[in-house]
Parts: C-alpha cells; structure tokens; sequence
C-alpha cells in the first residue's frame, strides 16, 4: 500500500507539465512577498532553485530541457514578481530614517514623493551633530537611468551653526526635474575641519508616473537577473547530474 507521500509523489510525475510550471511559480510568487518584508533573503538568487526543486520533484529531467523550460518560466515568474513588488516600489514610504558617519541618524521625508511634479520639498532631521563648528549643509541628487546611477546635481546650502541639542533641520525644494527616478543623499560639511555628516542615500522623488515606473522596473534589471537565473539553475542542475551520476557509478561498483 502506497504511502501518501508516494502518492503525491506518483501524481506530480504523472501531471509533470502541469505540477511543474504550478509549483514553479506558486512557489516564486511566496518568495517575493517574503522579499518584500525580509530585504535580506536575496530572493532573485533563491528563485532558480525553487524553479530547480519544483523540476526535479516533478520529475522533469533533461538538461537542455530544463534550461529552455525554466528561460521561459524565468519571463513569466519575472512579469509577476514586478507586479507584486510595483505597489510596494511607488508607494511613498514616509520618512525615511538612516545612520550617518558619527552615529546620529538622518531621516528624510520627500513630499510629494511619486508622479510628475514641477517641485518636490524635502525635509531632513539630522541629530548627533556636534555643536562646536559651524557646517555647510549639502544635497546629492543622484538619477537612477536604466543604462545606470549618476549624479544628477548637487546643491550646496547656506551654513548653520548648530544648537547645544545637536539636532539640524534643513528644508530644500528641488524644481524642474527632468522626468526620471533620484536618490537623495544628504551631508553637513564641517567649516572649521574635515569633520563630515554622511549618511547613505534615501529613495525619492520619483518624478515618473506609474506606467513609466512600472515599465521601468520590467526593464532595468532584466538582463542581470535573467543572466543570474539560467547561471544557477545550470549550476543546480550539474549538481545533480553529477551527484546522480556518482550514486549511479558506485552502485556498480558495489554489484561488481
């Protein structure tokens, strides 16, 4: 009498090019919502071994076979990942918190945040700051281009001394940008030594509207990932051939 196991195992086999491609993409699907939540899960790089697993479970062997089967799977399983992670992508985050070089943090709010505007106003707390010299605070606007990132701009503020609570707010209002997708970095440069404020760069403005992002997201990193999915898929794949060739090899060896 077959096990339960043995029998959902019999049934994917059977429906293979069904299971397949259903396990595939269901599973990719739960992998991008947990990339969403979890930013450190590297789910583009966990995906080909999901697609991997739903293959070799479902007894879809072949490496050629595979390879064109998870290329074409790889197109589907990236439409969907882009449209789940579209909303999440364009949506205004808020405030946007980060630790600068001396500990403090800088947080940034950029309103409005998304679609075509002739201003956007940036508002940034710096805290941690210390009071005995005065700084010139700075603005990096760099354009993020499907062809890359590069500095769009950068704007040069009046100095400020800051108050005995270390903590400086700073107000800029960016106009007349060039449709497209920027990153802000913010910076307070010390007047008296080489005493900087850094922090990394925060997401905004997103002077596009959402179709253009949408299409954005299809294309940018696309030839990458694509590159990424079939290099290990491959690699699992002779993982497994190789390791099916090994057991094959040394149950000869222990008939002979």
């Amino acid at each position: 009498m077959q096990t339960t196991l043995e029998t959902v195992n019999e049934w994917l086999h059977k429906n293979q090019k069904i299971a397949m491609p259903v396990l595939a993409i269901l599973s990719a699907i739960l992998l991008e919502f947990l990339g969403i939540y979890f930013k450190n899960l590297f789910i583009p790089y966990i995906i080909p071994f999901a697609v991997f697993l739903s293959m070799h479970y479902t007894g879809y062997y072949g490496v050629k076979k595979r390879l064109l089967y998870g290329l074409a799977l790889f197109f589907v399983i990236w439409i969907l990942a882009v449209s789940i992670s579209f909303p999440y992508s364009y949506t205004n985050p808020g405030p946007q918190t980060l630790s600068t070089s001396n500990g403090g943090t800088i947080t940034t709010t950029i309103t409005p945040f998304n679609g075509v505007h002739n201003e956007f106003n940036l508002s940034s707390v710096i805290t941690s700051v210390p009071d005995n010299q005065s700084y010139m605070p700075s603005i990096a606007v760099i354009s993020d281009t499907i062809s890359g990132a590069s500095l769009y701009k950068y704007y040069n503020l009046s100095d400020i001394n800051v108050p005995a609570s270390g903590v400086v707010y700073l107000n800029f209002t960016l106009s007349s940008l060039p449709t497209g997708i920027y990153y802000i970095q913010t910076n307070l440069i010390g007047a008296k030594s080489n005493y900087n404020v850094t922090s990394n760069v925060v997401k905004g403005p997103l002077d596009i509207t959402g179709e253009l992002f949408y299409f954005y997201l299809l294309v940018d990193y696309l030839p990458l990932y694509v590159l990424f999915f079939e290099i290990i898929l491959a690699g699992g794949i002779m993982f497994a051939r190789s390791l099916s060739h090994s057991n094959a090899y040394r149950k000869r060896s222990l008939n002979q």
